[in-house]
């Protein structure tokens, strides 16, 4: 993973660039580098590979992350709707279902009910 600067148009966030792979066994230095990227800069953009591979967890840490950043002032932003690996495990999980509107921006880009 790497941390760099974030393009102009994401505002003063920090880019978070994450690994192909974010399951359960990268977890716990997924965690780690989303908390600590927070830390330094209170705003984060998560780029994710276009052939990324996710689980369950790696939308949990993102879900707590979220939280955690509005609890302290700060955020969480996708650089891309969801897609592949990470929108199908969405789905699966049932996440896609009557999801509130603030889930839609944030996860999918969508402003409105599809």
């Amino acid at each position: 993973m790497t941390v760099q600067a974030a393009q102009p148009d994401a505002g003063s966030a920090t880019k978070l660039a994450l690994p192909a792979s974010m399951s359960i066994r990268e977890a716990v230095n997924t965690r780690e580098l989303i908390l600590a990227a927070l830390q330094e800069s209170g705003a984060i953009l998560l780029d994710l590979p276009e052939d990324a591979q996710v689980d369950l967890s790696f939308i949990q840490i993102i879900e707590a992350s979220r939280r955690h950043a509005l609890s302290q002032g700060g955020s969480v932003a996708l650089a891309q709707p969801a897609r592949g690996s990470l929108l199908s495990t969405l789905e699966r999980a049932g996440l896609l279902t009557e999801m509130a509107a603030e889930d839609q921006l944030f996860w999918l880009h969508r402003k409105e009910a599809a």
